[in-house]
């Protein structure tokens, strides 16, 4: 199972047919085939940017749009699924079994009509907060708010489980992520994140969360990025140093230093 991928956005982005081997990027689904992946979450990126004035909906929205049209023209490769039991027959028929999620976010203002509108339309998965950005909901951990989760947040919590949608607390803050897990009734998921006790990077889990996910059967989605999983990583990301203080000659990639002015403010 492949937990986290945006196959679509490269789809629109950059116009790839995800189901032949591309020489770039990190996945497709024809090289995920090949290498014997059976279940994708397909993870529906609406980036921050989409959040002004909320036209996440709307970018929402054309990211399922594009996924239909890929399942539609690729019947024989692929299936959508709706449930656990679904996603196995589908596999056992020899067909990769995707399962839609949507990470940014369902619309910033958490209006449940909405949420219910993208759960008829496939959608099993949704990230609480925006991204990086606090909604109506819940505070992300670039900004605080509510101190947590609000009260209608809690109310969508409810809504979310009632429907059977999986809760996303990646890009919450702390405090929202153990909110979160306390008012779900269901398991939640933080489906691509690293740990503090490794690394301080933002968003990563402490260990008093942890604790809280397993309680209630939770599933963590470890990050593959070295700067989410390593102190040595961040360390070199911030100071050019290693964890043991030595120096290091590489430079951070080009999105690396770019998240950093990003986070620095330097970046708009």
């Amino acid at each position: 199972m492949e937990g986290h991928a945006h196959t679509i956005n490269a789809v629109i982005a950059q116009g790839i047919d995800p189901w032949k081997e591309q020489l770039t990027g990190a996945f497709d689904y024809a090289r995920a085939r090949r290498g014997g992946v059976d279940v994708v979450i397909e993870h529906l990126y609406v980036e921050d940017e989409y959040n002004d004035y909320n036209y996440t909906v709307k970018q929402a929205c054309r990211l399922i749009e594009c996924f239909y049209r890929v399942l539609e023209a690729n019947r024989d490769r692929m299936e959508l699924a709706f449930d656990a039991g679904e996603a196995r027959r589908i596999v056992a028929r020899g067909r990769m079994a995707v399962v839609l999620a949507l990470e940014g976010g369902f619309d910033m203002e958490g209006d449940a009509d909405v949420l219910r509108l993208f759960h008829r339309m496939g959608v099993r998965m949704v990230q609480f907060v925006n991204h990086d950005t606090t909604n109506a909901m819940a505070d992300s951990w670039a900004e605080a708010r509510w101190g947590g989760v609000s009260t209608h947040g809690r109310e969508i919590i409810r809504e979310m489980n009632r429907l059977g949608i999986v809760i996303d607390i990646s890009h919450a803050s702390d405090r929202t992520k153990r909110d979160v897990i306390e008012a779900s009734d269901a398991p939640v998921v933080s489906s691509h994140n690293g740990l503090k006790r490794f690394s301080s990077f933002v968003g990563n889990l402490d260990d008093e969360t942890l604790k809280a996910m397993a309680a209630k059967g939770g599933l963590v989605g470890l990050h593959s990025a070295g700067w989410m999983r390593a102190c040595g990583t961040s360390g070199w990301r911030r100071t050019g140093t290693d964890s043991r203080g030595g120096s290091v000659r590489s430079r951070p990639c080009a999105s690396a230093r770019r998240f950093r002015r990003w986070r620095t403010g330097r970046l708009r």
